[in-house]
């Protein structure tokens, strides 16, 4: 706030944008920030009140819908659920679509979206100040009647600019919960908290205090469209097939699970059965591997950056969930080709097995690993008994026709759209809080065990210095600030890199 009341706004927003990466990214055990969602509402007020020849708000036509996002891949559950949502909503009629990245979008995202009738803003500037002031001059434009966020949980550039818009245009502003279990900021702008599964709607009301209109909209797919899971016919014996797809933080060790560990005791069980692991590049892989002998790595195969994972999902015999974290999306794909799975569930965040809405699944399905060794006999069961494959996916298949359709989906959207907003089945989610739980302290050992910098002040002179945009005063706050590890950490990784480790 000291920089805020000093009219130094652009120092404002750097401070924020740190302070809530930081927290996102290392959890202190802070679910939101009132106070930095104050300070944003008050910045962007600010800077519209300043903006030149800004149109009056006038009347508008029909549906806009404005897609705001922070980081587009083609890559992941976060941008497949938003190209999605564009496809279901596409032939909607009185419906615009517009879709406006605040940081960066890629060609192949891009690509995967093309036919879905989405307009593409692209916002402008160099500063965080200019890109917010790029934003609402967007919005100004187009006047949309629902501004959708699918932004990073950190993103001070469009909290800022909602909030600043709310006021002057009225949009129902539609916060699309990807934050998981990590700090959330938007909550002062947000008309209607839209949750993916029940589990969420526990992590919202229970740890965030959210009290405000709350709808639950399930994850789907579109993948299976072309037909089930059809691996070639095998018995008891014969060469499988397993599959595993995950960002490389989902399969750190954590001192308890270990899934390179329990993928190496599975090949070295079953001499004809290979592993196929769908990931983004990463030295924590390649570490994890260098050790492997050669007859084992023959039938582990990695691949990077995968878009097409179709054809993966069809030549697999089943799914091992990565562990100890594991994703929703990549859960109901699998569901929706058919193909069984070895659901994981992590102790220390007993509400993951829900992530994906699949509440139920422990009551019903046989394949839940509780441990390494249970992943490691749930795989032996499934290699040496084709039988239990067909009934486990015939089971997940007919569960993702009853709870996942894409035509569910786009009925909730259009409810949405028209105004709809209620938590559905709200006696779960108390439940929930009854039963399960969320252990901060683990969630912060295994951020710090993968920490990238280990202070808020050292992480914004690293990214000033790095993109050269200094800036004198903030750069001696930081260094002010810094603590002897701070010193020390700098100087290790200086002195891995001139060691060239």
């Amino acid at each position: 706030m000291r920089y805020f009341r000093r009219q130094q706004v652009e120092e404002s927003l750097v401070f924020a944008q740190t302070s809530a990466a930081f927290a996102r990214r290392f959890h202190f055990g802070v679910w939101s920030d009132g106070e930095l969602e104050d300070l944003l509402s008050s910045i962007g007020v600010s800077i519209f009140s300043h903006l030149a020849d800004r149109p009056a708000s006038g009347g508008r036509s029909g549906c806009k819908i404005l897609y705001v996002a922070t980081h587009l891949d083609a890559i992941g559950g976060h941008g497949e659920i938003l190209r999605l949502w564009l496809k279901l909503l596409s032939g909607t009629q009185n419906v615009e679509q517009y879709l406006l990245p605040t940081v960066r979008v890629t060609p192949a995202f891009l690509a995967k979206i093309e036919g879905a009738g989405c307009a593409l803003l692209t916002i402008g500037g160099e500063t965080l100040t200019q890109k917010i002031e790029s934003f609402v001059r967007h919005c100004l434009d187009v006047q949309p009647s629902h501004i959708v966020l699918f932004t990073d949980p950190d993103d001070v550039v469009a909290i800022t600019a909602v909030g600043a818009l709310k006021a002057h245009l009225a949009p129902r502003v539609m916060l699309c919960d990807h934050a998981d279990l990590a700090v959330c900021l938007g909550r002062r702008i947000t008309d209607v908290l839209v949750e993916f599964s029940p589990a969420q709607v526990f992590v919202s009301r229970t740890l965030r205090q959210y009290a405000g209109s709350l709808a639950v909209v399930p994850l789907t797919t579109d993948l299976a469209d072309g037909g089930l899971s059809t691996p070639d016919p095998r018995e008891a014996g014969a060469s499988t097939s397993s599959l595993s797809i995950a960002s490389p933080w989902k399969i750190v060790p954590d001192g308890s699970w270990d899934y390179f560990a329990a993928i190496r005791t599975i090949l070295e069980r079953h001499p004809t059965h290979r592993h196929v692991l769908l990931t983004q590049s990463a030295d924590a892989i390649t570490g994890a591997l260098r050790h492997w002998p050669k007859r084992l790595l023959e039938r582990l195969i990695v691949a990077y950056d995968v878009t097409g994972l179709a054809p993966y999902y069809r030549r697999a015999d089943f799914l091992i969930e990565t562990f100890p974290f594991s994703g929703g999306q990549v859960r109901v794909e699998a569901m929706a080709f058919g193909l069984p799975m070895i659901f994981v569930r992590n102790p220390h965040l007993s509400l993951m097995i829900a992530h994906s809405g699949i509440d139920t699944i422990a009551g019903s399905y046989p394949f839940i690993a509780d441990s390494n060794d249970d992943v490691v006999d749930h795989a032996d069961a499934l290699i040496t008994h084709p039988d239990l494959r067909r009934h486990c996916g015939r089971l997940l298949s007919a569960m993702f026709r009853q709870g996942f359709p894409p035509e569910l989906v786009r009925s909730k959207l259009e409810a949405l759209l028209k105004g709809a907003s209620s938590c559905e089945d709200p006696g779960r989610a108390s439940e929930m809080a009854e039963t399960e739980h969320v252990d901060e302290e683990y969630l912060l050992s295994r951020d710090l065990d993968r920490a990238q910098c280990p202070s808020p002040f050292l992480s914004v002179g690293r990214d000033m210095m790095r993109t050269g945009k200094v800036r004198v005063g903030v750069l001696f706050d930081c260094l002010r600030h810094l603590m002897p590890e701070d010193w020390l950490w700098a100087w290790k990784r200086l002195a891995r890199r001139v060691a060239g480790v």
